[in-house]
C-alpha cells in the first residue's frame, strides 16, 4: 500500500474564521495525540477498501497465517472496526498537544520552532520567522500516516507587560534551556480526496520555568474571539 499522508492545512486569517467557525466547548474535542487515533481518524474520514482498512487497523488479521482463520477474522474485524470508526467519521473537532519535549514522548505532539529575542517594536517574541515562511512541518506516526502543519501557526508570541517580558527573556537566554512550553491546538477537521485537513479554532500555550516548575505566562489564540494573552503571576 502506498505511503499515506494527512495534510493538516491551517488557516489563521481572522477574516473567514470569524464568520465560519463556531464557538464550542473544549469538552467537545477528541484527542488525536496517540499514533493509533491519528490512523483511525485518517481511515474514518477517507475512502478506503476493506483490505486497506484491515491493513492499517487490524493486528489480528495481519498476523494470522491460517487462511481459513483469516477469513473468519476478516468478517468480525471489519464489523468491529467500522463500528468504532463511525465516531471518528461523524465528529469534526479534534485536538493535538504542543510540547517542547516532543522527542521524549511516546505519542504525537507538535514542537514549536525556536523562540528568538524579544522585539520591542512588535511587542512579541519571534518564533522562527524564517521557518514560518518556509515549508510546512510534518509529524509522522509509525504507520507512515503524517500530519503536515504550516509553521505560521506560531510566528510570534505577543507579550506586552514588562515583567512578563523580562521573565521570559531571562529564561530564553539561558544556555541550559530553562524555558519550556506546553499547550493544545484545537481544530475543525475534514477530508478531501483522502487528505485530511484541519482549521485552527483555538490554541492554548503556556510558558514554563523548568527550575521552579511553574507556569509564568499563558497565551490563548482564538480566530473567533481574537487573541488573548493571560499573564501568570
Amino acid at each position: 500500500m502506498k505511503k499515506t499522508s494527512i495534510i493538516l492545512a491551517t488557516s489563521l486569517m481572522l477574516s473567514g474564521c470569524a464568520s465560519t467557525q463556531p464557538i464550542i466547548s473544549k469538552s467537545e474535542y477528541k484527542s488525536i495525540n496517540s499514533y493509533l487515533s491519528l490512523t483511525k481518524l485518517f481511515v474514518a474520514k477517507g475512502d478506503f477498501t476493506d483490505d486497506q482498512i484491515l491493513y492499517l487497523l487490524s493486528y489480528d488479521y495481519n498476523h494470522e497465517t491460517d487462511l481459513s482463520e483469516k477469513k473468519k477474522i476478516r468478517v468480525t474485524e471489519l464489523e468491529r472496526i467500522k463500528k468504532y470508526l463511525k465516531q471518528y467519521k461523524d465528529h469534526k473537532y479534534y485536538s493535538l498537544q504542543i510540547d517542547s519535549r516532543v522527542f521524549m514522548r511516546a505519542d504525537l505532539a507538535f514542537a514549536l520552532p525556536v523562540m528568538s529575542e524579544y522585539d520591542p517594536i512588535t511587542k512579541s517574541f519571534p518564533i522562527d520567522n524564517l521557518g514560518c515562511k518556509g515549508k510546512p512541518r510534518q509529524i509522522t506516526n509509525p504507520q507512515h500516516v503524517s500530519i503536515i502543519i504550516k509553521n505560521d501557526i506560531f510566528c510570534s508570541l505577543p507579550v506586552t507587560e514588562n515583567i512578563q517580558v523580562k521573565k521570559i527573556e531571562n529564561l530564553r537566554a539561558q544556555r541550559d534551556s530553562d524555558i519550556s512550553y506546553s499547550g493544545t491546538m484545537y481544530m475543525d477537521v475534514y477530508s478531501k480526496d483522502n487528505q485530511l485537513f484541519g482549521n485552527i479554532i483555538d490554541v492554548e500555550l503556556k510558558i514554563l520555568d523548568r527550575k521552579s516548575r511553574s507556569y509564568i505566562y499563558q497565551y490563548n489564540y482564538n480566530p473567533v474571539n481574537k487573541s488573548e494573552s493571560l499573564p501568570k503571576s
